[in-house]
């Protein structure tokens, strides 16, 4: 018997498309310097503007604007802690060797979860994020140390993003490694995780079956945060200079493990637990569906199910878009939820100024008065 091919493959990877597409077109990537998908005439302004001259808003101000209605999970208690004064002083960020996958709107592939590399989604899915939550997002082209792993390059790439005086919050991600819940803002987690004041650093544990001498469990490095400052650029320089400071740290200068064991065995001792650092347990911040003892609850990370990266995070991206949709669909119009208001309708040209100002803060500021609930 013949069988009639079902459409949800079909409307799953549209769905996903249609949001990478919009990323690709709305929300260029930037590196160390200002690389973008855009037309040069569309990315001359580093900030987004107002097209005054015809009523429009800058598109990237209309993403940022129409995700902070999206629904999103109420933290057990209010938060304790003020993390920044801006949201975009929180930087994003990932750091590779390797160059991403060339991505243009019209190459986008129809089946998104499945044609592209995890390297290029997983970029793509720390983007979306961060424009969601107001933060500010880079991808940093790294260059390899003679004589050390690329992976060593990381370090020196978050480095130079703690020293950098516009981030308050540095955020890492490895090439494997997503945010499982993307409607929690990062400050939400590190409230949950007791990231205070006077914490430098932040990771998770690892799995228990890799281990420190004495039994202590290690922690893993790709997933991590840092509070700009002296101390953590102390933590980061302890780090690099670990394989020529000291002799046994020399063979993890190419030896599986890199410079996480580095930190591990050598940088990690000199830290106070609870006070210059902070863990997480490996479940909440680590590992992923197929591991035994760490599931990634908040944030995946994916080494030993590379393969599953794009079509998991593109699931995720699928699901928080229905949200989004219905959420802000009435059945007619795209409407603010709180008013009922038509949220495409044109500004009036008289307030088109102040209206990119009120739509820019909603992401920061005013989006997180909005009600919130779980899924």
């Amino acid at each position: 018997m013949l069988r009639h091919p079902s459409l949800v493959p079909f409307l799953v990877g549209a769905a996903v498309s249609f949001v990478f597409y919009s990323l690709v077109i709305f929300a260029p990537l930037q590196y160390d310097l200002r690389l973008s998908f855009l037309p040069e005439s569309l990315r001359s302004s580093p900030q987004p503007a107002t097209l005054a001259s015809t009523g429009e808003l800058d598109p990237l101000v209309a993403f940022r604007h129409a995700w902070s209605f999206v629904p999103s999970p109420a933290p057990a208690t209010q938060r304790k802690r003020t993390y920044v004064d801006d949201p975009r002083q929180i930087c994003v960020m990932a750091a590779d060797t390797r160059p991403l996958a060339a991505v243009a709107p019209s190459s986008v592939p129809d089946d998104v979860m499945h044609a592209l590399d995890f390297r290029t989604f997983s970029t793509y899915y720390a983007l979306w994020w961060s424009l969601r939550h107001g933060y500010t997002y880079r991808m940093v082209r790294t260059t390899r140390q003679a004589g050390y792993s690329p992976i060593w390059s990381k370090t020196r790439a978050i480095r130079d993003m703690v020293a950098n005086p516009d981030c308050k919050i540095v955020v890492f991600f490895d090439s494997d490694a997503y945010v499982t819940q993307p409607s929690w803002p990062i400050e939400d987690l590190l409230d949950r995780w007791g990231f205070h004041e006077r914490a430098a650093m932040l990771l998770a544990m690892d799995q228990p079956v890799h281990s420190m001498p004495q039994n202590q469990n290690a922690t893993n490095t790709g997933f991590m945060v840092f509070r700009s400052g002296q101390k953590a650029l102390d933590i980061l320089d302890a780090i690099m200079e670990c394989p020529e400071k000291i002799p046994e740290c020399k063979e993890w200068k190419m030896r599986e493990k890199y410079e996480q064991t580095a930190f591990n065995l050598f940088v990690r001792p000199t830290l106070k637990e609870g006070e210059d650092l902070i863990l997480v347990p490996c479940t909440e911040a680590n590992g992923n569906f197929k591991n035994r003892y760490c599931k990634g609850e908040f944030v995946t990370h994916a080494w030993h199910a590379l393969d599953s990266v794009t079509e998991r995070a593109g699931q995720i991206m699928l699901r928080e878009t229905f949200a989004w949709l219905a959420t802000t669909f009435d059945g007619e119009r795209v409407v603010d939820p709180r008013t009922r208001t038509d949220l495409l309708a044109p500004p009036a040209p008289s307030t088109s100024s102040a209206s990119s100002q009120i739509d820019h803060d909603h992401t920061g500021h005013e989006r997180r008065h909005y009600q919130r609930f779980h899924h």
